[in-house]
C-alpha cells in the first residue's frame, strides 16, 4: 500500500512540476484566491466572480460543488478524490479552471510565514506552493530524508 501511494504521489507531483507555466494559464478565468499554482487542499476560497460578474454556481467535474455558495464561496476539496478536477462557474458567463486536489496525509502543502519553529519530517512529500518566509528567531528544520518539492516560481 505504501509503495502504491508513493508511486501515486510521485506521479501527481511530477505532473504538477512538469506542467509548469501551463498551470498559471488555467486559472485566468476563475480566481483561486490570487494563487498562481492550482494545487488545492482542504477548504479553499473560490471567488464567485467570473470576468467581473457574480455567478450563481460552482461545479466540479460537472456536478454542483458541495457547500459552495456566492455568499460563502468556500469549497471543501475533501468532497472529491485526489487528482485533477475541472472547476466551472456557470451563468451568466462560463469560466473554467483545471485544479489538482491533494488532500492525502502523505502530502503537506506549505506557504506563507512560519508562525513558530517547524520540522518537515521524512515520510511525506512537502510541497511549497507559493513561498515560505522564515522570520528571524524562527527555525525550519528539514529532516534527513524529507522530500521537498517546489511549484514553479517559488
Amino acid at each position: 500500500m505504501k509503495n502504491k501511494l508513493s508511486a501515486y504521489l510521485q506521479i501527481l507531483v511530477a505532473s504538477v512540476l512538469l506542467a509548469g507555466s501551463n498551470l498559471s494559464a488555467l486559472t485566468t478565468h476563475i480566481q483561486l484566491d490570487n494563487r498562481a499554482e492550482t494545487i488545492l487542499t482542504g477548504t479553499e476560497r473560490i471567488s464567485p466572480t467570473a470576468s467581473g460578474t457574480s455567478t450563481g454556481a460552482l461545479q466540479v467535474d460537472g456536478t454542483a460543488a458541495s457547500g459552495w455558495t456566492t455568499a460563502a464561496p468556500q469549497w471543501d476539496t475533501t468532497t472529491v478524490a485526489d487528482g485533477w478536477h475541472e472547476l466551472s462557474l456557470a451563468s451568466p458567463e462560463s469560466a473554467t479552471a483545471s485544479v489538482l486536489v491533494l488532500n492525502s496525509s502523505a502530502v503537506v502543502i506549505h506557504e506563507g510565514t512560519l508562525a513558530s519553529d517547524q520540522v518537515w519530517q521524512a515520510g511525506v512529500v512537502h510541497i511549497v506552493r507559493e513561498w515560505v518566509r522564515i522570520p528571524d528567531g524562527t527555525r525550519l528544520i528539514i529532516a534527513n530524508g524529507a522530500v521537498v518539492k517546489f511549484c514553479q516560481g517559488t
